[in-house]
């Protein structure tokens, strides 16, 4: 019984808008005439649209290349915080700024570090002979910065997997230094494998995320140009609902972009199932 109020507002709050928007992506529908019904049309149109296809590439090119980099980072730092000191205390506080900080200051604050005019990224790279005034205007530019921007959003990643380190003995470090192991070779050989499953589940929850953290940087920061070539699907979703008001169409994208994420998640779910199982009956 007291599972019934929290039931009911989960099906208020998650599956009711859900169910909607599969249902409304059927209908072509602008708010203000009445909805025509497409059936699986709309999803036809939607495989036919150039900007879809643009925006999906994107999206997927900038997931692929940001998250290895942000798990890279939050790997390398959770490895210096093993040793406590000034060093890990501030690679801590830098890490866990940008997660503090609301989305929108973050952007902003890039939008600072690229502009053309007086941006220090911009004036960097012109001192290394890279035109920085352009560098938001041309396409490789823009999603570089896109996958900077994502990719440094380390520190909520850098806390579990500081976490997950200490859960392993440190006995099991202590016999491999016996040995004559090396902290390399403790990493490759320990640390590495047992937390591989952690690894890889942040890397699916990453990219299910990315789809959603992408927006307001690519919005602020690139404006999804040049030629929609830093077009998010996010952000296509946005412009066809509150800017041209294809509400039909929009939920269409919604749609495919939450079949998108279940092809990741699914299956990292059930392996995961799998693994607590086995931990459960270890015979």
């Amino acid at each position: 019984m007291k599972l019934i109020p929290l039931a009911l507002a989960l099906g208020l709050l998650v599956f009711a808008p859900l169910l909607m928007t599969l249902v409304l992506g059927l209908f072509s529908f602008d708010g203000l005439a009445a909805p025509q019904w497409l059936g699986w049309a709309a999803y036809q149109r939607m495989l036919d649209d150039a900007l879809f296809q643009q925006s999906l590439r994107n999206s997927l090119l900038i997931a692929a290349l940001s998250i290895p980099l942000r798990l890279l980072l939050a790997l390398g730092l959770s490895l210096l915080l093993q040793r406590p000191g000034r060093a890990s205390r501030a690679a801590l506080l830098i890490s866990l700024l940008p997660v503090v900080v609301p989305t929108l200051v973050w952007a902003t604050a890039w939008l600072w570090l690229l502009n053309p005019h007086f941006g220090p990224i911009a004036a960097a790279l012109d001192n290394w002979r890279v035109n920085g005034a352009s560098w938001l205007l041309s396409a490789e530019g823009a999603r570089s910065s896109l996958i900077l921007i994502l990719g440094v959003l380390a520190g909520e990643l850098l806390l579990i997997l500081v976490v997950a380190r200490r859960q392993i003995p440190q006995a099991w470090y202590d016999l491999a230094a016996l040995e004559g192991v090396s902290r390399l070779g403790q990493f490759r050989l320990i640390s590495l494998p047992l937390m591989a499953p952690i690894i890889a589940l942040l890397a699916a929850r990453d990219f299910a995320m990315t789809f959603q953290t992408s927006f307001i940087p690519a919005q602020i920061v690139t404006k999804g140009g040049p030629q929609f070539m830093s077009t998010m699907l996010p952000q296509y979703v946005y412009e066809n609902s509150f800017e041209y008001l294809r509400f039909g169409y929009a939920a269409t994208l919604s749609s495919a972009m939450l079949a998108i994420t279940l092809v990741v998640l699914v299956p990292q779910a059930l392996l995961l199932w799998r693994w607590l199982k086995r931990d459960d009956n270890p015979a």
